[in-house]
């Protein structure tokens, strides 16, 4: 019995992995939207589920084997289609065959799309997972969450409904360091003058050192100021607000979301090609309709996530 080629099966993980990821598109484009689309609420859809998220058992391991690695294989899989696959769709001085036919165009676009992929996918998780991700310090019991913005107006009337502090950068800057405990937290547990109030007091100077240091930590120049957070939910939201505000991050998100719906759905209706799943003409010219709609569907709300969240929704 002859083995499976191995480049059969990593081409069937790989279109695995792309669908996976689609249900993931539509999760994560459906909550964003909750920022935009329900006019009035300040986003409490929004902040309801990724608060749902963040509080998830075990988070950094479904990120890993649950979103990672399925974009690591698919992207490093579909790295190797983009320098070996061909344009069949354009004229290319004779080099090979070409017909300017739909089926042909899907797949150069296809292609092309996985180029602005490539760079969006790594360039927004940076973004957004690193460079802007909130930083949070706890006093007692509370936990709080900081985001840098930069300053408008609108920040002070939005903040009072979501319960949020917004501190501009002189009062961040001019921000007096707290004092420092005479006794270490240790001291007092290993000596037997400690009493419990003692001990309590000490904790909480030294969470206060450590939310001093953290809130110094954001550097928050001119024209910028930071908010403090009840929640992540709220601070993830003015973050995404933020983004936004800037007419060109919205035009490029807008590219990206565009390039990333006709990625998706053009590899879901080839994907159930390729499992056999639709084999008449006729049930692919069906799929087709329908991956086109859930295509512009999605595409809906991941715009309107990215126009309506603060140029509409909560701008004041």
């Amino acid at each position: 019995m002859s083995r499976i080629p191995r480049a059969f099966l990593w081409s069937r993980v790989h279109s695995l992995m792309g669908v996976w990821l689609v249900l993931f598109l539509f999760v994560h484009l459906l909550t964003n939207s909750q920022a935009a689309l329900f006019v009035g609420d300040d986003g409490k859809g929004f902040i309801y589920d990724v608060e749902l998220i963040h509080s998830l058992p075990y988070l950094k391991a479904i990120e890993l084997f649950f979103l990672a690695i399925p974009f690591a294989v698919h992207m490093i899989w579909g790295v190797k289609y983009l320098f070996t696959g061909k344009s069949n769709a354009l004229p290319n001085g004779g080099e090979h065959p070409y017909i300017s036919h739909g089926g042909n165009w899907r797949y150069t676009l296809q292609r092309a799309t996985a180029w602005l992929l490539l760079i969006g996918v790594l360039a927004h998780v940076v973004q957004m997972r690193f460079v802007n991700y909130p930083t949070s310090y706890e006093i007692g019991s509370q936990h709080f969450y900081l985001t840098k913005l930069s300053f408008d107006r609108g920040l002070y009337s939005l903040a009072a409904r979501l319960g949020v502090l917004i501190k501009t950068s002189d009062e961040v800057n001019s921000l007096p360091p707290p004092p420092l405990p005479t006794q270490s937290l240790s001291q007092l547990i290993d000596t037997d003058q400690a009493t419990q109030r003692a001990i309590l007091d000490s904790q909480r100077q030294e969470e206060q050192i450590r939310a001093y240091e953290v809130i110094k930590a954001e550097s928050v120049g001119e024209g910028e100021c930071l908010a403090v957070c009840p929640n992540f939910g709220t601070a993830t939201l003015l973050m995404v607000r933020d983004t936004f505000k800037s007419i060109w991050m919205a035009m490029l998100y807008t590219i990206f979301v565009v390039a990333t719906c006709f990625h998706a759905f053009n590899g879901l209706w080839t994907a159930a090609i390729t499992w056999g799943v639709t084999l008449s003409p006729a049930s692919q010219r069906s799929l087709l309709r329908g991956a086109v709609a859930l295509m512009c569907f999605v595409g809906f709300l991941g715009c309107a996530a990215i126009w309506g969240t603060y140029w509409i929704n909560l701008r004041y």
